[in-house]
């Protein structure tokens, strides 16, 4: 399963890349033609939202997955490790809950968005939900694999007696 997570962080690294070379060449298009041309390209807005929203979820995800999101580290790393164990798992099992919350909000507001359209372009508003589906999904498959991994360790080793399982990963290019 891990495997898995990992291909699917490579394909997300590349659409977030073609995403935001997309989307930065988009608004020079419309830099460029408003004020060289005198004439502004409508739809532009709609395709910037469209392509910053996949960004923002699809980036958040991979951060998510290289164990790269914001942690106060100054209070964990003080901590003994059993204290540092039971602010992990209780970390886990709050991402695990808000993920699901996540999923299960965004699938009914993505039906609840069925037939809406963006003004210009006429987007399916659902391609605007669907990235947030994607990353509550896939956030909570990484985080259900690390409580696995966690309870694996605790079983093996005890509480607060063993190596931090939570290890950052090198870098994106060590995934290709």
């Amino acid at each position: 399963m891990r495997n898995f997570k990992e291909k699917l962080c490579i394909v997300e690294i590349w659409i977030t890349s073609i995403f935001i070379s997309l989307l930065i060449l988009l608004n020079m298009a419309e830099v460029l033609s408003r004020y060289v041309f005198n004439y502004s390209l409508f739809w532009v807005s709609d395709m910037s939202l469209l392509l910053f929203t996949w960004i923002a979820f699809l980036g958040t995800d991979i951060y998510f997955h290289l164990k790269r999101h914001v942690s106060v580290d100054y209070f964990v790393k003080n901590l003994s490790g059993f204290w540092r164990d039971i602010l992990n798992l209780s970390m886990i099992c709050v991402v695990c809950i808000f993920c699901l919350v996540l999923a299960l909000g965004s699938i009914k507001y993505f039906i609840a968005q069925k037939g809406m359209v963006t003004e210009a372009l006429h987007i399916p508003n659902m391609l605007f939900t669907l990235p947030l589906f994607i990353f509550a999904v896939s956030n909570l498959l990484e985080f259900v694999l690390d409580l696995k991994d966690f309870l694996q360790n605790v079983i093996s080793g005890g509480l607060g007696n063993r190596k931090d399982y939570l290890v950052k990963a090198e870098s994106i290019g060590d995934h290709q």
